[in-house]
C-alpha cells in the first residue's frame, strides 16, 4: 500500500462546498469521471475520485497484419481530506496527483492551494514507536551526512534487528537528517518504510483505514 500525504489551506467553509459539489459529482456507470464520497463530517471526507479512460491498444498478428481494440482504463484516487494536518491523504493513487487536483481545486472555486509536506524522519519514528512499542526499525537511509566539517557522506544501514544504535558510527554530530527508514511491527507483522518527501509503503496481510488514520496522526503530531 502506498500513501502520500500533502497539505491544503482547507477551512470549514470550503470543506462543506467540496462536500456538496463531490455529491453533486457522484459517479456514475456510464461518467467519464466523478466521486464516490464514501465518510463525511464538518472536519473531514473520504472517498474516491474515478476517471475513467479508452486506451487504444494496436498489436500485430502471426502474418504481419495490425489490427486495434479499445480497453477501459480507471484511474481511482482514493482520499482523506481534512482540517488537521496534513490535510490531504492519497492511498494507493496513480503516481500522477493532477488530475485529482486540478478537479478538487476546481471544485472549491479556485480557493485552495496544495503543497507538498516533509516529514521529519527521525521524529516520526520516535512518535511512531509511542504506539508500537514492539516495533523495530530494520532500515535507515541518509543522503547528507556531516562525516567531518570538510567531508559530507551517505549511508544505508540495514538489518533484521535495530538499526538505530548503529547511526552514530557514521555521524558527527546529533542534527540527524534521514531521507527514509523501514519499521517493522512485530506485533501486526507490517513493514512501513516512511520517505522525508512525504511518502509511506505499507506491507501487510490486513491493512484497516483505522491503521492508517493511525499511521499519520503518529508521524504528523510533532511536525510543522
Amino acid at each position: 500500500m502506498r500513501i502520500k500525504w500533502f497539505d491544503s489551506d482547507f477551512n470549514n467553509s470550503n470543506l462543506a462546498l467540496l462536500k456538496g459539489k463531490m455529491l453533486h459529482s457522484d459517479y456514475e456507470l456510464n461518467d467519464t469521471e466523478g466521486f464516490r464520497l464514501e465518510k463525511a463530517s464538518p472536519h473531514a471526507l473520504s472517498g474516491k475520485y474515478i476517471v475513467k479512460r479508452q486506451e487504444v491498444n494496436v498489436s500485430t498478428d502471426p502474418f504481419g497484419r495490425e489490427y486495434s481494440y479499445t480497453s477501459l482504463e480507471y484511474d481511482v484516487y482514493r482520499f482523506n481530506l481534512s482540517l488537521n494536518h496534513p490535510s490531504i491523504t492519497l492511498i494507493d493513487s496513480p503516481r500522477s496527483v493532477n488530475p485529482f487536483f486540478t478537479r478538487l481545486t476546481s471544485l472549491s472555486g479556485f480557493d485552495i492551494q496544495i503543497k507538498p509536506v516533509e516529514i521529519d524522519v527521525m521524529n516520526a519514528i520516535a512518535e511512531l514507536e509511542r504506539v508500537w512499542p514492539s516495533m523495530r526499525v530494520i532500515k535507515v537511509t541518509s543522503g547528507n551526512i556531516t562525516l567531518s566539517p570538510t567531508v559530507m557522506g551517505k549511508f544505508v544501514i540495514s538489518g533484521t534487528e535495530e538499526v538505530r544504535s548503529y547511526i552514530s558510527n557514521f555521524v558527527v554530530s546529533n542534527d540527524i537528517s534521514l531521507d527514509k527508514a523501514k519499521v517493522f511491527n512485530i506485533k501486526n507483522n507490517i513493514v512501513v518504510e516512511i520517505s522525508r518527501n512525504g511518502l509511506a509503503h505499507m506491507v501487510g496481510r490486513l491493512i484497516p483505514d483505522e491503521f492508517i488514520a493511525e499511521l499519520t496522526r503518529s508521524i504528523f503530531k510533532n511536525q510543522p
